[in-house]
């Protein structure tokens, strides 16, 4: 029998986290290891954990995250108590403790204690980044969306914004993909319920929390989030409803107009892989053929099936990030082929 000697645990931290050391080493983890773009300064967060009271009827809940009773990462939500929807803004974990196991204990036990505490969720949603300073996050986001994936949650089909936290930046919007959880595992999400929801994360969150610092200057981020909202109710205004999917990558989600619905993310790719596919199998059985007319070596034509082959997994790769990985190693095999070819017979 094989048994793990690890435990996982949370600590909510209250108003009086700053007097705990173990608060302040959670904020050194997560500032280490979050990127420039998705990180919420941490004298922020200090200001709100000494303020709790000021987010009501909201909740912040702010966590340390323990193994073996040594705090090893932070998480930060957020409970909008009118919609019912949590918001699950970070949950950064030490790399030398990090492992899809950790995030899914974490989450588990998470979600256990929101319950506990008698909040009543219908969605809990979380933001990914699809980008950074004009850079496209794909291995970062599309493992955030597999780990959420795996738990329940699933993507918005629509264009998607996150507000810029800067205000001198407020105007320029951040890429990114909405996953929302329901218990239910519903497959789509009322537009009028969708929009009460986005308005609830730009306005009961975003809002609420720089408030007190873009103090004059919050007018000027309320036009910006109000920008988001208007792209949103217009985008929308003729569909009754917002298509959720398990996508496995944000690359299938192709790039849009402003607003503009993905009314389907995945036909592009079925169309180009069964393209694919049938050309893949024409090719081999012409390779075949060749090989019994013309008498071509083994070594030959396992050459030409390789090749035949990367050319199917390039026109898949095009897509499917996945497939550029296999690409590489067909790549490494037909170098070993010619490399060898003297001891191939």
């Amino acid at each position: 029998m094989y048994e793990s000697s690890l435990t996982f645990g949370i600590r909510l931290f209250d108003t009086s986290a700053t007097k705990n050391p173990d608060f302040f080493t959670a904020l050194r983890i997560y500032s280490e290891n979050m990127g420039p773009t998705s990180k919420t300064d941490v004298n922020q967060i200090v200001y709100w954990i000494e303020r709790l009271e000021l987010f009501k009827p909201d909740y912040i809940l702010s966590y340390g995250l323990y193994r073996n009773g040594i705090i090893i990462g932070f998480a930060l939500a957020f409970y909008i108590a009118e919609e019912k929807l949590l918001i699950i803004d970070h949950l950064v974990i030490d790399p030398n403790y990090r492992s899809n196991g950790s995030f899914f204990q974490f989450a588990d036990l998470i979600k256990n204690h929101v319950n506990d505490k008698g909040l009543f969720i219908d969605y809990a949603a979380v933001e990914v980044v699809d980008s950074e300073f004009g850079q496209t996050m794909l291995f970062e986001s599309n493992l955030l969306v597999r780990l959420l994936k795996l738990i329940g949650f699933k993507a918005a089909v629509v264009k998607y914004y996150i507000p810029n936290t800067e205000i001198i930046n407020c105007k320029i919007k951040v890429n990114g993909t909405l996953m929302l959880y329901s218990s239910e595992g519903a497959a789509f999400i009322r537009t009028e319920y969708y929009l009460k929801v986005v308005s609830a994360i730009l306005f009961k969150l975003y809002h609420k929390w720089y408030k007190p610092f873009f103090m004059e200057r919050i007018k000027e981020y309320d036009d910006a989030l109000n920008d988001i909202l208007s792209i949103y109710k217009t985008s929308l205004a003729r569909s009754d409803k917002v298509e959720l999917n398990g996508i496995k990558h944000l690359a299938y989600v192709p790039e849009h107009k402003k607003g503009e619905i993905v009314s389907n993310p995945m036909d592009p790719a079925i169309r180009t892989i069964l393209l694919s596919f049938a050309t893949v199998i024409a090719s081999w059985l012409i390779g075949i053929l060749l090989m019994n007319k013309f008498n071509i070596s083994m070594y030959l034509g396992i050459v030409i099936l390789v090749v035949f082959s990367l050319v199917f997994l390039f026109m898949a790769s095009i897509w499917i990030p996945d497939a550029r990985i296999t690409t590489r190693e067909a790549v490494k095999v037909l170098k070993t082929l010619l490399a060898n070819k003297k001891n191939v017979r």
